[in-house]
């Protein structure tokens, strides 16, 4: 007999034994089960005038507690349930950039559906030590939490109190991703708040190499450099995977503040780059990943490697560079316009996504059209001069003065090739790309 039958049996003769009583008793019975109800109630509400009273005697102080409790339950529900959407890897990335590259497959250009470069790669393909310092100096326990440092949290509220505002970060790397990738920059107790739901979904949807690697490609390393490739591609000439120790060293040291921190358009900022040096090479001694030695000639390394490299901004912001980038405010004249004006006049806008585009273009060639007539904006493309080969364009070059066609002429007859003017918006495609 199942335990469900039993107590459909119980039931019954409970009911049946309640209407005998009843019957036998009438009265007594009756008000005895007024009594038991009576006393029920009663109870009920002294539990209620009692906690009423306590509220009420507490005054607005607990009334405030649980508004803000209410409040924050619900953005923090909100944050964790639909502001952040659904998770998947490819569904959170930012957008980058298609890479452009030359018949040879040397990169030209790049054609961004954003201001600035942005160029993905895989966690495996950027520098270990690179890997090694980010951790360190911005989340030293990112293997160990869950997406919140506790500790480091009230240290910075500890701080944020005695200054009367936010001053210290205290953000855990996967706070910061959440941050870059779903929230606004401003520096709000809400925005701090709204990170932490967040940051729990990236925990609980990904693992710590997949947020790591998401960190990486999504932080700004500069005014519109985005991604440690196109940081490492325009400040080094290499890729992430070749960066060396001191190059892994700056870049790490940039990342709290990296306009503020750029040292070729905030010179000033050497010193305050040499003495976050200076605490990093400590901590290397102090935590045992070097010895003392070691640690002092890491920083004369990186000092000596400050010194030269902070030289080198480059004037232009192509200028024959292996690794081309927008820099500052000067505008040169650049494949990806032409080829963004091409693909437009033609309804090509989902001719290309991510994946890198082979152009018939040959790099060298067209560096040397370039150093002819190197500042343009885009609004001036109307007629370009092109360098053939066969029906296939070898280099390009917008048409502002008579004289030009007379100078390139030479450079393309040295070479076997013909010239020819298209206007910007007829070039054949299958003379652009294959």
């Amino acid at each position: 007999m199942t335990s469900s039958v039993v107590l459909y049996i119980l039931l019954v003769l409970g009911g049946l034994l309640f209407l005998v009583a009843l019957f036998m008793f009438g009265q007594a019975v009756w008000e005895t089960v007024v009594a038991v109800f009576r006393i029920f109630f009663a109870t009920i509400g002294a539990v209620l005038r009692f906690f009423g009273s306590s509220l009420l005697a507490l005054g607005w102080y607990i009334t405030g507690v649980l508004l803000l409790a209410a409040i924050g339950g619900g953005v923090i529900g909100y944050t964790y349930w639909f502001k952040a959407g659904g998770f998947d890897l490819a569904g959170v990335r930012p957008p980058v950039c298609t890479e452009l590259l030359d018949r040879k497959g040397n990169v030209l250009d790049y054609l961004c559906p954003f201001e600035g470069v942005r160029v993905w790669r895989p966690l495996e393909s950027i520098s270990t030590n690179l890997r090694m310092l980010v951790v360190m100096l911005e989340d030293d326990k990112f293997y160990e939490h869950g997406g919140l440092d506790i500790d480091e949290i009230w240290n910075s509220l500890e701080t944020d109190l005695e200054k009367h505002k936010i001053a210290r970060g205290g953000s855990t790397i996967t706070q910061q991703l959440a941050k870059n990738l779903f929230l606004s920059k401003e520096k709000s107790l809400l925005r701090k708040a709204s990170e932490v739901p967040i940051a729990m979904r990236l925990e609980r949807e990904f693992t710590k190499d997949q947020i790591l690697e998401l960190y990486l490609n999504t932080i700004e390393w500069g005014p519109g450099i985005f991604g440690i490739e196109a940081a490492s591609r325009l400040y080094f000439d290499h890729e992430a995977s070749a960066l060396k120790e001191e190059e892994a060293w700056l870049l790490a040291l940039m990342i709290p503040n990296p306009k503020e921190l750029c040292l070729w358009s905030q010179p000033r900022a050497k010193r305050s780059i040499l003495h976050r040096a200076r605490h990093l090479a400590t901590r290397l001694y102090q935590e045992h990943r070097m010895s003392k030695a070691e640690s002092e000639q890491a920083y004369a390394t990186f000092e000596a490697f400050i010194e030269n490299w902070s030289t080198t901004k480059p004037l232009a912001l192509r200028g024959g560079r292996k690794y081309p980038a927008r820099w500052g405010n000067e505008h040169t004249f650049s494949v990806a316009e032409v080829v963004s004006v091409r693909r437009g006049a033609a309804g090509l806008l989902k001719r290309f996504r991510q994946a890198p585009v082979r152009l018939n273009i040959d790099r060298e060639l067209q560096e040397k059209l370039e150093a002819l007539q190197p500042a343009i904006h885009a609004h001036d493309l109307s007629d370009m001069l092109a360098v053939m080969e066969g029906s296939e364009i070898r280099g390009m070059i917008p048409v502002t003065k008579s004289k030009l066609a007379a100078e390139v002429k030479p450079i393309a007859e040295a070479q076997g090739f013909t010239t020819q003017v298209f206007p910007a918006r007829n070039i054949p495609p299958g003379a652009l790309w294959p």
